[in-house]
């Protein structure tokens, strides 16, 4: 019909969809789904086979987007270890344990943006910021560290003026 495929199963069982493939190399894809406007792929999630390519036992999935009259871009990799990369097909490893890693298109500008729907223009950002590859921190109305296990004590303020308060408990 109109509204595409649909796959059922009967019972208490999960309907799947597969890719089974015997690839030679890391990054080979194993089952790959786009998203087609107007005769171009525009997105795709790709399933791809890991690095170990002898066992066949890992995997990884890469998710890609087609910016403006370009070709399809990898935006973000989940390696087989769960590391995931934004803008980067290699997450940094951190010594196998679980990492994120944020890799910026420009030259020492990559940020991470908070907001909420009260406070969101353009709202709190950390990252590099040009300048000598310094990490910075973009912050409204000042900053402040509390404590959870306090009920939210702050232990470290630094008001909207740039002061940091005197009716803390620190040096």
């Amino acid at each position: 019909g109109n509204s595409g495929i649909v796959v059922a199963a009967s019972g208490n069982n999960a309907p799947q969809i597969k890719g089974q493939a015997n690839r030679s190399a890391q990054n080979n894809t194993l089952l790959s789904m786009h998203g087609v406007w107007n005769g171009t792929d525009v997105t795709m999630i790709d399933l791809q086979a890991g690095p170990d390519t002898s066992n066949k036992d890992d995997g990884q999935i890469g998710f890609y987007t087609r910016p403006s009259g370009s070709s399809m871009v990898q935006r973000l990799h989940i390696n087989s270890r769960g590391c995931v990369g934004i803008n980067t097909s290699s997450p940094e490893n951190n010594n196998n344990n679980v990492s994120l890693h944020l890799h910026g298109t420009a030259n020492d500008d990559c940020r991470i943006a908070f907001s909420t729907p009260t406070k969101s223009n353009p709202g709190s950002r950390i990252g590099y910021y040009g300048l000598s590859n310094r990490f910075g921190m973009d912050v409204y109305n000042g900053f402040e560290i509390r404590d959870v296990t306090a009920s939210y004590a702050t232990r470290f303020k630094i008001d909207s003026n740039g002061y940091m308060t005197t009716n803390q408990p620190y040096a």
